[in-house]
């Protein structure tokens, strides 16, 4: 508990050497996705459509949604 509460890592040692590392479940769950070469794939094609201004803000896709349905979309 005191892991995710202080967002402290806690290094687990034998002989003066660490061996093992905690960390918090969502900190290891990001960690373990930007290791993931899709995930990473992902982000860099984000990146690339926001600087040739392929995407779009969220509210604008959100207005043009309700407009197809003629209802609001939360």
């Amino acid at each position: 508990m005191r892991v995710h509460l202080n967002e402290e890592y806690v290094i687990v040692g034998k002989d003066r050497m660490p061996i093992a590392g905690i960390m918090d479940i969502d900190e290891f769950g990001d960690y373990l996705a930007i290791h993931d070469r899709k995930v990473r794939a992902m982000i860099a094609k984000g990146h690339q459509d926001s600087l040739t201004g392929e995407s779009r803000q969220a509210a604008n896709l959100l207005d043009e949604l309700q407009d197809r349905k003629g209802r609001k979309v939360t």
